[in-house]
């Protein structure tokens, strides 16, 4: 549903632009920077708001753990040969 939101918020700057280059040459160039904002914003929020609790989620959903391996990978191997 987010991925719509993003994607329609564009399409419909877009249109709203292509209407609008008719009267102005700068008005249809300020509906895409300020939808584009609008974008950039709604995604940082998303993704500041969910990136460390989907992270474990899906995480723990395939049984992955980030433990000292992640880190040090030569830790589960048993060190050099």
């Amino acid at each position: 549903m987010i991925l719509i939101y993003l994607i329609g918020i564009l399409l419909v700057a877009g249109i709203l632009a292509w209407l609008t280059a008719r009267w102005s040459a700068q008005l249809p160039r300020w509906i895409s920077l300020i939808a584009i904002g609008v974008d950039l914003v709604l995604a940082a929020r998303i993704w500041a708001g969910r990136a460390s609790s989907t992270t474990q989620v899906w995480l723990d959903e395939v049984g992955l753990e980030l433990g000292a391996e992640l880190w040090h990978p030569l830790s589960s191997c048993g060190g050099w040969p």
